[in-house]
């Protein structure tokens, strides 16, 4: 009988040990890609339409799909470097309808390299800080502050509140219900105060992640008096709570806040090449 909670342990030392193989701190969000090329992994979005694929090699692969939700992306990076990491042979994600989905597959390798994903990004302790910077609790954050939240980390809302559900036993099974009913459409129109087509992240002055993740057309609201340094982001409009910017151009632009900086790395829609490329104007790519 599949011991879950057993190998949800194991997941969860192996992802502190490959945050610490890496020299990264255990408490704050971390780049997927990043991660996976300090491992010896090398991570590629291919012309395929499904989760994933891991290649042992060597040279070991992660291929990944570009028709995927940038967040999904994220996760699927991860999951890959989870059988990395644990010595899994060659494997095919094939297509789900959430990362959610995954906590149901029987396969042990499956349950650890879900399990490795969501403590490698969301780690118990990274969590714990975030909400106490935000003077917050698990049990009384409001969707937008879980939204907040999940921006900063680089994941999707859903794969947020999943984690923090059946992982960290953080949430109940009736709470996590009630926070689900939040759609994407809902949590944009609580933050913009009308439904944008085109997914929005948020960085606030209480986030901590060094980095973050958009494609072009992408809309970022951060605190209202920021400054831009770059080309790729577009002033679009004062909100009552922050200025809305639109990924406007590929690169990399620097988001300064009173307390805090963010590089923005912005990837072309639907981006095909080597993940080290993703957000530069140009590049040349042979291997």
């Amino acid at each position: 009988m599949l011991n879950r909670r057993a190998l949800t342990y194991e997941a969860a030392q192996e992802a502190a040990d490959a945050r610490d193989a890496a020299g990264v701190q255990q408490d704050v969000p971390i780049c997927a890609y990043d991660l996976a090329h300090v491992l010896n992994a090398s991570v590629r979005f291919v012309d395929v339409n499904m989760e994933g694929i891991y290649e042992r090699g060597p040279p070991a692969r992660i291929l990944l799909s570009p028709y995927r939700p940038l967040v999904r992306r994220t996760f699927n990076c991860a999951h890959e470097l989870g059988h990395h990491r644990f010595g899994h042979g060659s494997t095919i994600d094939e297509l789900k309808s959430s990362s959610a989905n995954k906590l149901q597959s029987e396969l042990p390798e499956e349950v650890l390299a879900n399990a490795f994903a969501g403590f490698v990004l969301m780690p118990g302790i990274a969590i714990q800080r975030t909400l106490y910077r935000r003077g917050i609790s698990a049990t009384n954050a409001s969707p937008l502050d879980l939204y907040k939240i999940a921006c900063d980390f680089g994941v999707g809302y859903t794969t947020l509140v999943t984690h923090m559900t059946y992982s960290l036993d953080e949430l109940g099974n009736r709470r996590k219900q009630e926070l689900e009913k939040w759609t994407p459409n809902d949590l944009r129109r609580m933050v913009l105060g009308y439904v944008d087509p085109s997914p929005v992240v948020v960085l606030d002055e209480l986030g901590e992640a060094s980095t973050a993740e958009l494609e072009c057309e992408y809309g970022l609201v951060v605190p209202t008096g920021s400054q831009t340094d770059g080309v790729g982001l577009a002033f679009e409009k004062h909100l009552a709570n922050g200025d809305l910017f639109r990924a406007a151009a590929v690169g990399l632009t620097r988001v300064q806040m009173k307390s805090r900086f963010v590089d923005v790395r912005i990837m072309p829609k639907k981006f095909i090449g080597l993940a080290r490329f993703r957000y530069m104007e140009s590049f040349d790519d042979k291997t």
